[in-house]
């Protein structure tokens, strides 16, 4: 089972992060809100490359293959 993701409000903050915010703001805003800062910067990451508002879409969290599918034949 995969962790619940973080309320979009959450997301939208991160999303919207000023660059010039203060020194240690991140690490606050992380213990804050009980996320982790790689899931902070992977937002941040997201919003850089498509958009603030794309950035605010929850991926799928289906698995991208089926290991029970894989054939073993020797």
């Amino acid at each position: 089972m995969s962790k619940p993701q973080p309320d979009i409000k959450i997301r939208h903050a991160v999303a919207t992060w000023s660059e010039d915010s203060p020194r240690g703001a991140v690490t606050a805003f992380c213990r804050k809100h009980n996320v982790s800062r790689a899931w902070f910067y992977r937002v941040r990451a997201a919003a850089a490359e498509v958009g603030p508002v794309k950035a605010l879409e929850k991926k799928p969290t289906i698995p991208r293959t089926m290991p029970e599918g894989v054939s073993l034949s020797v």
